[in-house]
């Protein structure tokens, strides 16, 4: 079983032991080709306001992606990380995470728990100038990795449509007066809590994710209720 997770833009550099990423040849192509870019390509693929623009190119041109490496899960700082709250997490857990989860990245393409990176802004959804976009180049490295497995999907759409295997995809909604909504700060935030619930509980059969509703109603005093669809 593999559990999918989106990587997130703000990061930390916390230098420890750790392994290279599976495919980290191809994300050395990826950071030659970034360094062969003007600074106007790179601004209109990042997107980014010009004091961005230059703080992620002297990042890239410091960059060694075999030193000073920071395992994945414990380099991004988003949301969703936030909530699953790595620092807090015994070894059982932790080696829970290194087994099952697996991190889509738009630089590393996709990275296990214990898999050291570089901070480094780029998007799955990217399309990288001279290149091409980012779901095409790392295609069939992710889909190698997530080949014969049960794959649980808490990535964002973004991150999960480079993904061509059947998948459990786990959507958090509200319902408000018949009307079901998913706010972006509200699914980040249920996509950490569920994964750290996952660690855990050290689940490893599908059919007890159901039980991750009644645990987060008792604690939060919210309505969850678990709707399958198809």
């Amino acid at each position: 079983m593999k559990i999918i997770l989106s990587d997130a833009k703000t990061m930390r550099e916390a230098p420890a032991a750790c392994r290279l990423p599976a495919y980290h040849a191809k994300s050395e192509k990826l950071l030659e080709h970034l360094l062969s870019l003007d600074r106007e390509q790179l601004k209109r693929m990042w997107k980014c306001s010009d004091a961005l623009c230059d703080e992620n190119i002297e990042r890239l041109k410091k960059m060694d992606l075999q030193k000073d490496l920071t395992p994945a899960v414990l380099a991004y700082q988003g949301q969703v990380f936030r909530h699953l709250d790595v620092s807090t997490l015994d070894r059982n857990a932790m080696a829970y995470l290194n087994e099952h989860l697996v991190i889509l990245s738009g630089f590393y393409g996709c990275l296990r728990a214990d898999e050291g990176v570089r901070a480094v802004r780029l998007e799955m959804g990217s399309t990288v100038p001279e290149l091409g976009r980012l779901y095409a180049y790392w295609e069939k490295e992710v889909n190698e990795a997530l080949r014969d497995e049960v794959i649980i999907n808490l990535a964002s759409k973004e991150f999960s449509a480079i993904v061509h295997h059947e998948m459990l995809s786990i959507r958090f909604v509200k319902s408000t007066n018949g009307k079901e909504t998913s706010p972006s700060t509200y699914a980040k935030t249920k996509r950490g809590e569920m994964l750290r619930w996952l660690a855990v509980n050290q689940v490893e059969d599908i059919q007890e994710i159901c039980g991750f509703d009644a645990a987060h109603c008792i604690r939060e005093g919210q309505g969850f209720c678990f709707k399958e669809e198809r």
